[in-house]
């Protein structure tokens, strides 16, 4: 099987238009403004076309649409070939009989309104969904005789090897399982349409922490790669969920695929990036909400994060036709993604809606007859709806920043100590932040946070729970904050953390990573009535200690009782004796791990502009892809300027870039992407005040 990209040099307008522009893919119908905006700017109807030499040969041609949103209409030498109205998995269709030899256009009419008998639109929905080829797009060659899908199961002791062919297939077959120096090898000889075998061999196994992959290579008369991680999921009532065996409490956040001015149009790097990023900040599951892109599933794979997969959906069931296409969203879904070892849950229940027996009988049908290895799951926010899942998912969002616990488990569900309790949202709405917001909002939404983790993991029946959300995102003006935002996030839209994000960090294993994050500002005036206590240090050692500049090296013992079940409690500094009417000191901050200090933390009672930090996620890349830059001032210890929101200017050479050439810092930071359009190395000036910095992307010949 031959694969080739087509992303590179589309001809794109709007209907009705007479001019257009050349672009690539993954691409956006129209960058949006970061607030204030409209949504309705980008629902329009367009056009994508583009010419491709074929030289024609007995073998049968694909086009492969990984994303388009909403509906899609394809043609070849405008010929209509097929509609698409799943905008968040693969189409694939059979252009065999519409190619010639010589050259052949493709033109692609796309949609982006939200259509009520679409999901995941009918109701509203709490995110906006931009529109556009936002994915990537190839061509597939295949042998007139080929495999359809292959499916690999591993269940402990036996890897279920299954291959469907399009047509009775004659000859050998060669698996190869490689993992650095280990290759092992199978042979079969077929004369048959479909293979299934079972293997028993040892492997390594995929888990969040040691995310063991294989190369998979099928030879036949055409190679097919893939990667497969070999791993076990159960569940039991005195021990929980199981991952190879051992218990595990999942503990993680939801995401959005949607980025600042760009929206869905992200390349590999971006995926990969903020797969990265959350991984670093200690979580060991996402939830996606709808289909994620290979790329972000990939990183997930790579990086050691479980996935909570869904179909679309928000609170709206719909008509005959909705549910049709939500049944064949879970199917797509899991034959898209059954071969990923980061996939843990199918959610097989529109987020939030009501019960309807018929609709989710059958997804729960169609999960299970495709995957017996995972759980099935449909989230709900409704105290004892109906459960056909294995898995009971739940919304809770009774915490309002009083609170230091979540709904009980008898009150959520009527399977306690017998069926596992998933919460899958919490904190979020109830508690907006912005990373700009004053001190006391900031340490109370990362304590909001805090306080469910610790409530969880001291209730035996409750066996995992996932923040709303991630990142800030924009959505409808019926959700946001009045300028098309959201600021539910752990991090801002641009994936630069709040004070809630240590919270999650401080969690990790120590070997890891050493982590020390007093909850403040250090600004005397921050606070009502002034002052910084009670001050909140999240970390991950043994013992904590502060010393004001003159002052003597003093342990912080004091702990608060409702994070007492945390892995690593934070320690609570409740006073400062002889700062009122003194003079305002520097502090230092120290984190002691077995007898020796291990990382120090020093923050000034009023620093200074000192640098400008400049700092790339990649330093080369591929064409067409894409690097993050984050931006950054600080003050003499690295501390951020938070109350820093003067513009930055962006000169960018050789390359697509994601923000406007000058924007406002947030919180003293900021992060944007650059693109590569050629194979010239990609310039980037970055200039604020006095300060400039200079930086250069490779890119990959």
């Amino acid at each position: 099987m031959k694969k080739e990209s087509l992303n590179l040099g589309w001809k794109f307008y709007q209907e009705n238009s007479d001019t257009f522009e050349i672009v690539n893919i993954p691409h956006t119908v129209k960058k949006v403004p970061l607030s204030y905006f409209d949504e309705k700017m980008y629902q329009f109807i367009s056009y994508y076309e583009k010419e491709i030499e074929i030289v024609k040969e007995e073998k049968e041609y694909f086009l492969l649409f990984e994303g388009v949103l909403t509906i899609s209409e394809v043609f070849i030498n405008d010929v209509f070939v097929g509609l698409n109205e799943y905008g968040f998995v693969d189409y694939k269709v059979n252009v065999t009989d519409y190619l010639i030899d010589g050259l052949n256009k493709i033109k692609v009419k796309v949609n982006s309104q939200e259509i009520k008998d679409i999901p995941p639109f009918g109701n509203l929905v709490d995110f906006l969904t931009f529109g556009g080829i936002y994915r990537d797009v190839s061509l597939l060659t295949y042998q007139k005789c080929h495999i359809e899908k292959y499916n690999i199961l591993y269940n402990g002791v036996s890897t279920k090897i299954k291959v469907y062919f399009n047509m009775v297939y004659q000859g050998s077959l060669k698996l190869t399982f490689k993992k650095e120096k280990e290759i092992k090898e199978y042979f079969y000889l077929l004369n048959a349409n479909y293979f299934e075998i079972d293997i028993y061999d040892t492997f390594e196994l995929w888990s969040v922490t040691n995310p063991n992959l294989y190369d998979v290579v099928i030879e036949t008369n055409e190679i097919y790669q893939s990667t497969f991680g070999f791993r076990t999921l159960s569940f039991e009532a005195d021990k929980g969920f199981l991952l190879n065996n051992k218990p595990l409490k999942l503990f993680g956040l939801n995401t959005s695929q949607s980025y600042p001015f760009i929206g869905f149009a992200s390349t590999k790097n971006i995926e990969y990036e903020d797969v990265r990023i959350l991984k670093e900040y200690g979580v060991n599951i996402l939830r996606t909400h709808y289909p994620r892109s290979r790329h972000f599933l990939d990183a997930c794979e790579k990086y050691g994060i479980l996935v909570f997969e869904e179909t679309p959906g928000w609170q709206y069931i719909g008509n005959e036709k909705f549910k049709n296409m939500t049944i064949n969203y879970v199917r797509k879904m899991i034959e898209r993604d059954i071969n990923r070892a980061c996939i843990m849950f199918w959610g097989v229940r529109i987020n939030e809606s009501e019960d309807d027996e018929v609709l989710y009988k059958e997804t729960n049908r169609v999960a299970h007859e495709l995957d017996k290895s995972r759980f099935t799951t449909g989230v709900r926010f409704r105290y004892k709806s109906q459960f056909l899942e294995d898995v009971y998912s739940f919304n809770d969002f009774i915490h309002d920043g009083h609170l230091f616990e979540m709904s009980k488990p008898e009150d959520i569900y009527d399977y306690v100590h017998q069926k596992p309790l998933l919460i899958t949202e919490f904190c979020g709405h109830m508690f907006p932040t912005r990373k700009t917001d004053n001190e006391l909002r900031i340490v109370q939404h990362a304590l909001n946070h805090a306080y469910i983790h610790s409530y969880v993991r001291g209730q035996k029946d409750i066996h995992g729970a996932l923040g709303w959300c991630a990142f800030d995102y924009n959505t409808h003006k019926e959700f946001g904050s009045g300028n098309s935002l959201d600021y539910h996030g752990v991090f801002d839209i641009f994936r630069n953390p709040k004070f809630a994000a240590y919270v999650y960090k401080s969690q990790k294993n120590i070997e890891d990573e050493a982590v020390l994050f007093p909850l403040t500002l250090w600004g005397f005036g921050e606070r009502n009535i002034g002052g910084v206590t009670p001050l909140y240090v999240f970390h991950n050692g043994d013992k904590v200690y502060y010393q004001l500049d003159g002052g003597e090296r003093i342990e912080i013992k004091d702990r608060d009782e409702h994070l007492n079940n945390l892995i690593n409690p934070p320690v609570v500094l409740q006073h400062l004796n002889g700062i009122w009417g003194d003079k305002w000191r520097d502090v230092t901050f120290f984190l002691e791990y077995q007898g020796k200090i291990v990382k120090s933390k020093r923050l000034l009672c009023r620093g200074t502009i000192s640098k400008l930090k400049v700092e790339l996620s990649q330093e080369e890349i591929e064409l067409n892809d894409a690097a993050r830059v984050y931006v950054g001032v600080v003050d003499e210890c690295e501390t951020v300027l938070r109350h820093l929101n003067e513009p930055i200017i962006i000169e960018c050479f050789k390359a697509d870039l994601s923000c406007p050439k000058v924007v406002s810092l947030n919180g003293g930071e900021y992060a944007f992407y650059v693109r590569s359009i050629s194979y010239e190395n990609i310039i980037i000036r970055v200039k604020f005040d006095n300060f400039m910095v200079e930086k250069i992307v490779r890119i990959k010949s």
